[in-house]
């Protein structure tokens, strides 16, 4: 963010300049009196009362050399005020653009979009005139940033901007809201002209852009809202046009235009909240828990912590459904902190009960940027008499690549705690190498997607024995998710890898099925 001046400091360049020239005046003058007038000139007249009443002397009573002194004196003080003046009017002048206009593009800022929006409005209510708002996502961002570096992420930036400003009138308005996110002011835009916009912006980004020795694509989630039908408000057009974005991030698709039914989901997300706010309370949630085995031994080696929601009246609701409303809301943080306490606490029943066993917990990247995490899961430890080193907590790589600085902090000190990190999914995401080496990851998990088909692909099977390679040579354990069929089994045993997991095995069980899988298993100790 790029730090403001403050209103009264040009007023106070203003004065200091003021006081420099007076100051630079006796300077001056004194200076040609010693060496032009030094027979004559006295330490005294440096006083600087003397200075002014022998100045006020002079316009009283001129001497002609007094007089073409001061006349030289006053050039010289004339020209640096020039030439000060035009410094002082170039500064204010960069202060005002630097307060309207963005730093890394050039494009105006929220305070200029806000006026031209503005202005737009009274203009578009006098004349009855429809225009349109634009809310522009570029997709992976985050992900470019952290593979390539901030420097590269900057230009891609850049070049985004330049491209949508080439592509549009010069009466419209581009401006940057913040990172990767754009508004687009279209005057004069009705909703039956948005396709053609649409489509103008597709074939301008059809083409991939030249950035560090590569060529990288740029997919757009572009949310629309029209004045006046989708509000007749600045703020409430803008809020509708992310609304829209954000359904159309959210769906992969291209673009949406804001619609009623998009409030509708909100309040029915919101009805959902509340009630889950109450379920965490009233215990509707409920933990199942999924084997891992040790594929060299056929030995368990650990379960899976997962959530599940039995709702009284609707049933079981599925992850997919309310995982990503409490990572809206912040509720996330309750919910971690409820499923660290029944998993640690289930843990200890467990190891009671002689069948001591590693459990997983699965962290959001809310949780990561949570600085009381690892004094919860430590106080959790300690509460539940669990060791450290005998839970997992797993997390996405996406999660990391979100706000990596901050989230390898974490996963730093709780690797100091003896806590086993674990990255999921890997390969799902915008996977680095660069990312990789840092994390101080004990575990790395290949996502389903890729165990699927290995005994028929071959794509799929260099992919994983890549990842195997890789993760070894880190001295990382590597676990196949989504383990189906002995063939597979078979074939993760021959490639190398260390830990498989999935139906092959058994689904997530409830506890009381888990706890009686465990105790028949002839391999539930290492």
């Amino acid at each position: 963010m790029i730090k403001q001046s403050t209103g009264n400091q040009p007023l106070k360049k203003i004065l200091w300049i003021t006081l420099l020239l007076l100051g630079g005046y006796w300077i001056l003058e004194t200076l040609i009196h010693m060496i032009f007038f030094s027979g004559n000139y006295s330490s005294r007249q440096l006083d600087p009362t003397t200075f002014l009443m022998r100045f006020l002397y002079a316009f009283m009573h001129p001497d002609p050399h007094e007089f073409y002194m001061r006349l030289l004196i006053s050039i010289i003080i004339l020209g640096c005020g020039a030439y000060l003046y035009r410094f002082i009017r170039q500064e204010l002048s960069n202060q005002e653009h630097s307060a309207l206009y963005d730093a890394l593009t050039n494009i105006p800022n929220r305070k200029l979009l806000i006026d031209k929006i503005e202005s737009t409005l009274k203009l578009s209510r006098r004349k009855s005139q429809p225009f349109a708002l634009f809310h522009i996502n570029p997709a992976r961002m985050t992900e470019i940033n952290n593979t390539l570096d901030y420097e590269s992420g900057d230009k891609l930036i850049q070049l985004i901007s330049k491209r949508l400003q080439d592509t549009f009138r010069a009466t419209d308005t581009l401006a940057r809201l913040e990172s990767d996110e754009f508004i687009l002011l279209l005057p004069e835009t009705g909703l039956e002209n948005i396709n053609a916009v649409v489509e103008k912006i597709k074939a301008a980004f059809a083409a991939p852009f030249a950035l560090a020795n590569s060529t990288i694509g740029v997919e757009l989630a572009i949310g629309i809202a029209v004045y006046p039908q989708h509000g007749e408000e600045t703020n409430v057009l803008l809020q509708h046009a992310s609304k829209a974005m954000h359904l159309a991030k959210n769906n992969k698709q291209m673009m949406q235009v804001y619609s009623t039914q998009q409030d509708s989901g909100d309040m029915e997300n919101l009805a959902l909240f509340q009630e889950l706010r109450h379920a965490i309370i009233q215990g509707e949630l409920i933990l199942t828990y999924q084997p891992k085995i040790n594929i060299r031994t056929s030995k368990v080696v650990g379960l899976e912590a997962l959530v599940r929601w039995q709702h009284p009246t609707k049933g079981s609701i599925s992850p997919q459904d309310f995982v990503p409303i409490v990572e809206r809301t912040g509720l996330i943080h309750q919910m971690t902190e409820w499923v660290i306490n029944a998993s640690m606490h289930q843990s200890y029943i467990w190891q009671q009960q002689k069948l001591p066993i590693n459990v997983s917990i699965n962290l959001s990247a809310g949780n990561l940027l949570n600085k009381r995490l690892p004094s919860i899961l430590i106080q959790a430890t300690t509460h539940h008499k669990i060791s450290p080193q005998n839970i997992t907590l797993e997390l996405t790589e996406n999660i990391i690549m979100k706000n990596p600085i901050e989230s390898l902090e974490t996963l730093k000190q709780l690797k100091k705690r003896n806590f086993t990190i674990s990255i999921d999914d890997y390969g799902t995401g915008y996977s680095s190498l660069a990312y990789l080496k840092n994390v101080p990851a004990d575990e790395l998990k290949i996502d389903k997607t890729f165990i699927s088909h290995l005994v028929e692909d071959t794509k799929d099977e260099q992919i994983v024995r890549s990842v195997i390679e890789l993760a070894h040579s880190l001295n990382m354990k590597v676990v196949a998710e989504g383990v189906e069929t002995k063939e597979i089994l078979e074939r993760l045993k021959q490639l190398g890898c260390d830990i498989a997991q999935g139906y092959y095995f058994s689904k997530p069980m409830s506890v009381e099925k888990c706890t009686e899988w465990l105790r028949e298993s002839l391999h539930f100790r290492e």
